[in-house]
């Protein structure tokens, strides 16, 4: 029996101590699990490099400790990684060659139709229409697809086994994420890094702020005119977790370890650009309001809730082929994987 979208949380203990935290809880989604194996569904550029990455991480030893809190027994955790095709929308460009029977090539290639048409007659040829790029939106979806099912690495199984060595790790990780805020919290003070201000291929959307404090001036300006305030930092869970306590998250717990004056903007301060400014953030919020539907329901229902989220979430400006070009990705990698996996 296959479990969908399960929420799960647990105290935060000190594991020297027993000791629980009295300010944090730790909350996170699980993907699926499926007998004593927790799924996890990710889309990533390289899932070679995925691996090697995720093997220092502890979000897979946190789902097994909270789901073990809960009384389930977990043995292994399987990644199922969809890789993110590396093409662009190209527009769609029409040539029409006037071709004789018989031939293969063309005896004249023309941009106009009707230039195309006249030439033909007087030749006793044909013409035939020429596209290169994508005529519409499907046919960047197909050549997306196309491209992930090239190569099989593209859909990559990758199953760990859980230790009690890195369980142990991950409980004290845990545990010094949840000191170091306090600390911070205490002393009003938030440590930058600046080799986060590139992270993840691309700059870090508060560096505005942090170049303002830098240089002695006030940043409210900045965040009246560029963020907005987040209702929630944990969209994830849907809202689903209450309590009187703050959540940490594999996520925020990731971006306290990155930088903490990220963490603070993010999470202490709830500061965020508007979702239609987020150009890099669009192909995976896709992706993610697809994976969502996809384990729980099927192709179909991932479909529904991309077109779900184009609808909601206009993209930078009036860009229109950006939009499609993100659409179409995330369609075709959902596409693949229900080939390969459901």
């Amino acid at each position: 029996m296959r479990e969908t979208e399960l929420v799960v949380t647990m105290p935060i203990t000190n594991p020297a101590t027993g000791m629980k935290s009295r300010k944090f809880i730790y909350a996170g989604k699980v993907d699926g699990i499926e007998g004593e194996t927790i799924d996890d569904w990710k889309s990533t550029d390289d899932p070679h490099k995925f691996v090697s990455r995720r093997a220092i991480a502890f979000q897979a030893e946190l789902y097994t400790l909270a789901l073990q809190h809960m009384g389930r027994r977990m043995t292994g955790i399987r990644y199922r990684l969809i890789t993110k095709p590396g093409l662009r929308y190209c527009e769609a460009k029409y040539s029409y060659a006037v071709m004789r029977a018989g031939r293969k090539s063309a005896v004249k290639v023309l941009d106009d139709f009707k230039d195309a048409e006249l030439f033909a007659k007087g030749q006793g040829c044909t013409v035939v229409e020429r596209c290169s790029g994508d005529k519409n939106l499907q046919a960047y979806e197909d050549r997306c697809y196309e491209w992930i099912r090239a190569e099989p690495d593209r859909l990559f199984d990758h199953t760990v086994p859980v230790s009690s060595g890195r369980l142990m790790q991950a409980g004290y990780y845990l545990w010094e994420c949840s000191k170091r805020i306090l600390d911070s919290r205490l002393n009003s003070r938030w440590l930058p890094n600046s080799g986060a201000c590139e992270a993840y291929g691309r700059e870090c959307p508060y560096l505005s702020l942090c170049e303002c404090l830098a240089a002695g001036a006030d940043p409210t300006w900045i965040i009246e005119d560029q963020f907005e305030v987040a209702d929630d930092t944990h969209p994830e869970l849907d809202g689903q977790v209450k309590s009187d306590k703050d959540l940490i998250t594999s996520s925020s717990a990731g971006c306290l370890c990155l930088c903490e004056v990220r963490y603070y903007w993010k999470h202490e301060r709830r500061l965020r650009k508007p979702q239609r400014e987020i150009d890099a953030a669009w192909l995976g919020s896709a992706m993610h309001a697809g994976l969502e539907h996809f384990v729980a329901g099927g192709l179909e229902a991932a479909y529904a809730a991309i077109d779900d989220w184009r609808e909601h979430n206009p993209v930078l400006g009036d860009d229109v082929r950006k939009q499609d070009q993100e659409i179409g990705k995330a369609r075709a990698m959902m596409r693949a994987a229900a080939e390969k996996w459901l």
